[in-house]
Order: C-alpha cells, then sequence, then structure tokens
C-alpha cells in the first residue's frame, strides 16, 4: 500500500529514466512484491480456482531468473520478516479482510489478480531459488529499508513494486516491477533516481523527502488530518486527478517552500501549539519514525549480506535472545513467518488461503503439526499459551483470537529430560527425530510401509494419510489425488487441459486443508533437520486443475488423461502402497482409476 497517491502521481508527472540488462550487475529484488507481480501476470492462464498450478508458476519464476543469468545480472531476493514490533498489525488486518474478499471471488468461480497467491506460493519459490542457485533471505520486520540498504551497499538497483522506494535515496535507483520486460531474453525498465525527483520538485534539501509520508502517511504511521488541512492553507497549482493524488501534489508544493525538514516542522508546530497539542505529539513521533524507516545507509562497516544473515533485532516475547539455530532456518525460508512470530510475540497471524469461506478455516486441519512445531521451539518451558488469529465461522468476515495451551512434554513424550533447548532436539538420533515427525501425523505405525515407497513419494503419501484421516475426503477425491502424484512424476502437465465446468467448492476446501497440512508438516521436517527426505519439486506433487480434471473424468465415467498418460505396472504398484499407507485397505486400480 505505501504512500497513497504518490504511485498514480508519479505514473502521470515523472518521467523515468531507461535502463537494459547490460547496466546491470547486481540487482536487489523485493520477493513479496515479486512474487505477486509474477502471479499477477500468469493468473488469467493459471487460475487460483484450483488451489494452484505449481509447475507452471515455477516455469515462471525459472524464466525470470535465466533471463537474469543470461544477461550476468547476479540477483539478490529479500523477504519480508516477522513483524516483530507489530509495527505494520493494523494493515496486515485490513490486507487480511482485503484477502477474504478476493477467496468470496473464488468462491463464484471469479479469479483474482489481487492479493491472493497460493497456499505454497512461498515455499514454491524458496524451493526454486535454492535451485537455481540464487541468493535469498528473510529479514526482521518489513523488507523495504533492508531492500534499499542492500541496494546502495551493492551499488546497485532494487526492483520493487511499493510507492515507499520513491523516498528511499538508492543511488543504483528503483525500477517499478510493471515497467520491466523481461521477453525473448532481453531485460529493459524504467528507472527512478530520488535525486532527480528532489530537483523536480524544486527540494533545497533532499530530507525534505521525508515529508511526504510524513504529511500522508504510509503502511506504519497515519499522519493527522489538522495538520493536512494545515498543509491545504496553501494554494495549490491546478491540478486534477484524484484526490489523493492531488494531496501529494499540495504536500509536495507545500515542503518545497521550506529549506529543511526541520524548518517545515517548526512552521507547523507554531501553527498548531495552541490548536492542537495533540497533533504536535504526533508529527514530532512521526519525524523520529520517518528517519529511522527511510534510512537507506547500509548499517554495517562489514559484509552487510553476511551481518544480515546471522544479525537480529527480533528477541522472545521475554526479551532473550533468538536462538542462533532458529535464526538461520528461518533466513533461509526452511521455517516460516508464523513459528518466528511464536517465538517473539506468542501472537501467530495465520494467512488466509483460496478456500471454501463458508466452511471452518483450513488452517485447523494442521494445527496438530503446529502444536508440536511450537513444543519443539518451546521445548525448554513446562508450558506456555500462544495464540492464532483465525477466520471466524460462520462469520467468515471476522477474524478472531484463540488461546492455546501448549505443554511440550505432553505434545512430545518422546522428549527426554535432557531436551531443555532446540540444539538439544537437534542433536537427538536421526530415529527420535523421525519418531516425533510421525508422531505428530498419528503414523507411527506406518514407518516402515512409508519406507517402502520411493523418496520422491514418502512425503506426499504421510501428508495425504493425515489429511484423509483428519479432513475425510470422498473416495474420489483420494484417488484423484494419489493418480495426480503419479502423472506428475511422470512430467503430465494440466496447461491443455479445459477448465470449463471443472470447478467444486467443496474439493477446493478439500485441498486446502492438504496444502494446510504439507506445509506445516515440511516447516516441521525442516525444523527437525529432515529425519525424512523433503519434497524437493512441489510442482511435481500439486497441480490443482489436474485433481479436479481427474475427480470430473471419475464421476463422469472417462479416463481420458490415463488414456494418453497410462500408468504402468510400476506406477500402480505404487499406487496400492499408496493407498495403503493412507486408508489402512489394499487398492488395485490398474489402467482404470474407477476400478
Amino acid at each position: 500500500m505505501g504512500i497513497q497517491g504518490l504511485t498514480s502521481y508519479m505514473n502521470s508527472s515523472m518521467k523515468l529514466g531507461k535502463i537494459v540488462g547490460s547496466d546491470l550487475k547486481h540487482l536487489v529484488i523485493d520477493g513479496n512484491a515479486f512474487i505477486y507481480c509474477i502471479f499477477g501476470q500468469y493468473s488469467e492462464r493459471r487460475p487460483i480456482i484450483f488451489g494452484g498450478q505449481y509447475g507452471e508458476l515455477r516455469k515462471a519464476f525459472e524464466e525470470f531468473i535465466s533471463v537474469l543469468k543470461r544477461n550476468n545480472i547476479r540477483p539478490l531476493v529479500v523477504f519480508d520478516g516477522v513483524d516483530f514490533d507489530e509495527a505494520k498489525r493494523k494493515t496486515k488486518e485490513d490486507r487480511k479482510r482485503d484477502t477474504v474478499r478476493e477467496v468470496e471471488k473464488v468462491n463464484m468461480e471469479v479469479d483474482c489478480k489481487n492479493r491472493l497467491k497460493p497456499s505454497l506460493a512461498m515455499e514454491l519459490i524458496v524451493e526454486t531459488l535454492e535451485a537455481q542457485d540464487v541468493q535469498f533471505l528473510f529479514v526482521d520486520g518489513d523488507a523495504d529499508k533492508k531492500v534499499a540498504q542492500l541496494a546502495n551497499y551493492l551499488n546497485c538497483p532494487l526492483l520493487s513494486n511499493d510507492s515507499d522506494f520513491y523516498i528511499y535515496q538508492v543511488a543504483g535507483g528503483y525500477i517499478p516491477l510493471d515497467t520491466l520486460e523481461w521477453e525473448d531474453g532481453a531485460i529493459s525498465a524504467q528507472v527512478y533516481y530520488a535525486k532527480e525527483f528532489i530537483t523536480r520538485c524544486k527540494f533545497s534539501n533532499p530530507d525534505l523527502l521525508l515529508g511526504i509520508p510524513l504529511l500522508i502517511g504510509n503502511d506504519f504511521y497515519s499522519a493527522h488530518a489538522v495538520i493536512l488541512a494545515e498543509v491545504a492553507e496553501f494554494k495549490m497549482s491546478g491540478f486534477g486527478g484524484p484526490k489523493r493524488t492531488r494531496d501529494v501534489v499540495m504536500v509536495l508544493e507545500f515542503l518545497a517552500k521550506f529549506s529543511s525538514l526541520n524548518e517545515c516542522v517548526e512552521y507547523l508546530e507554531a501553527k498548531l501549539s495552541r490548536r492542537d497539542p495533540g497533533a504536535i505529539d504526533s508529527l514530532k513521533k512521526g519525524l523520529e519514525l520517518m528517519k529511522r524507516v527511510y534510512n537507506a545507509i547500509p548499517e554495517y562497516d562489514r559484509d552487510f549480506i553476511e551481518e544480515l544473515e546471522s544479525h537480529t533485532d527480533m528477541k522472545t516475547y521475554d526479551n532473550s535472545t533468538v536462538d542462533p539455530l532458529l535464526l538461520t532456518l528461518y533466513r533461509h525460508g526452511k521455517i516460516g513467518l508464523n513459528e518466528m512470530e511464536s517465538i517473539c510475540c506468542r501472537w501467530i497471524d495465520l494467512p488466509q488461503s483460496p478456500e471454501d469461506v463458508h466452511q471452518p478455516t483450513s488452517q485447523l486441519a494442521s494445527r496438530r503439526i503446529r502444536v508440536t512445531i511450537y513444543a519443539i521451539i518451546h521445548c525448554h518451558l513446562e508450558s506456555l499459551d500462544l495464540t492464532e488469529n483465525i477466520r471466524c465461522f460462520p462469520n467468515y468476515k471476522d477474524f478472531k483470537n484463540e488461546v492455546i495451551r501448549i505443554i511440550p512434554r505432553e505434545v512430545i513424550p518422546s522428549l527426554t529430560p535432557f531436551c531443555k533447548t532446540f540444539k538439544d532436539v537437534c542433536d537427538l538420533s536421526v530415529e527420535k527425530r523421525r519418531d516425533i515427525l510421525f508422531q505428530a501425523v498419528d503414523c507411527s505405525s506406518l514407518t516402515a510401509k512409508v519406507y517402502e515407497l520411493p523418496g520422491y513419494l514418502q512425503f506426499a503419501a504421510l501428508v495425504t494419510r493425515y489429511w484423509f484421516t483428519f479432513c475425510q475426503p470422498d473416495a474420489y477425491e483420494l484417488r484423484s489425488l494419489l493418480v495426480s502424484f503419479l502423472l506428475l512424476q511422470k512430467g503430465y502437465s494440466s496447461a491443455s487441459i479445459n477448465q470449463r465446468r471443472l470447478f467444486r467448492l467443496r474439493v477446493l476446501h478439500s485441498l486446502a486443508q492438504w496444502q494446510q497440512i504439507f506445509k506445516c508438516l515440511l516447516h516441521l521436517n525442516n525444523l527437525l533437520y529432515e529425519p525424512l527426505s523433503s519434497p524437493s519439486c512441489i510442482s511435481r506433487l500439486y497441480d490443482g486443475k489436474l485433481i479436479f480434471a481427474l475427480l470430473k473424468q471419475l464421476h463422469d465415467g472417462k479416463s481420458t488423461i490415463l488414456a494418453d498418460c497410462p500408468l504402468s505396472p510400476d506406477d500402480n504398484d505404487k499406487l496400492c502402497k499408496m493407498a495403503i499407507i493412507v486408508t489402512g485397505k489394499p487398492y488395485t486400480v490398474g489402467e482404470d482409476i474407477r476400478k
């Protein structure tokens, strides 16, 4: 969201420079903005109504990375981290409600092109970046400041889609994502330089840039209405357009009358001293906040990237230092924001997924696994209370806080008395760590059967077993999912499948539950340092449109997909073994999935 009206103003009034691939050596990428950009570009052909086509989404990421490499550009991708000081809590709550509105559209078979992304999108991009040997990290809190500082450290541009970057003074410039073109192996874009904007606005001091968010507001700070009213008393040149854009023009012209931001603030203080002392207090606090938030000077004298990976401003809820092993896992995307929120805040903001909003949230399907994760992270405590923020039911437009009591020794009976730190858990034998993993999904008796499967199916079978037990999908849903695993491993693509009349809301919700279980079990497995081989390619395990198409063919009594890509006897043997693990019953399919 950033600074309201600023991007519109820039698009209508500011002529940006041009940049091509040969001008670039490094590029710092705002990872969260990039995910939404890529998914937005591909959403029309890869609809979210089926929960995600990860093969095609991964291909989109790989194509972009390939173009960067062909142009000898070294990217560094930076992701938002835990809002550990809750600076953006209000903004996050508003965005979560916007997401629910997008999910409502999905429920009516309307594709979304806004903030909605598939449940496993972050896990997908992490595995893709690893596979492509691209450097990335998750930072503390909002990533904008670190993105700007890293761009200055590497003396290169940054790539994002956030109006806040019009304020940061980045020598290499800011490339708005919507100006980036990267087809046919070539890269070109428009680039913004703060120094050119300062000259255009006739600012006598660069610090006047900070006056824009100070007087208009941003995601961290709400400008006081009285202050903007005082600014409005200045005569503004004739400029049409929406009110938010006119506000930007008004603020720019007002700031240009002062020699520095301090002089501007002193002027407003004198004007408001008697009328509204509260506005003055807000202004002073806002000024200090802007100086901190928009500081683009690298913070460390040594290797800045190395320092970012090893140093953290995050503290645990009792003001202790975050365990360095957990920090490393978090920095490299092995565990998610929710796990770190349990450490820093004890308040976990569970994301909203594409699902049936008229059913209880799909997040409930994976709570048992999350509780195991919390118990491991907090194994040094006798007990603790954590709060999860989830969508309400049946009033799905609201959210509620649910308190969970965690007693680590009861959650994980196999924890020895010597496990008093996270490192102690990591030092357990691989067999004991594997037992914890299997206990979390109530599959301790199936260890031997799981290991009879090829490595790439073991994790999927474990997830599906828990999904089948907890969520109780019907037989057709289960068969379609199991068969899809095998088809995806054979390289089958759903790109050519006609999506008409495939959608079923109940199935979307059921598969949303499967994806939530997959995500949490993946994080648990990573937390335990992979006692079971983690899947290296999510796109080979889930394709929503393929599952929906298989399901429709089951109901219609057809099997054209399997006619095009028949299962071999070896495939059927794997299918039978998976079915025994999932249902506890022998299951033979042959070439016809209706049997």
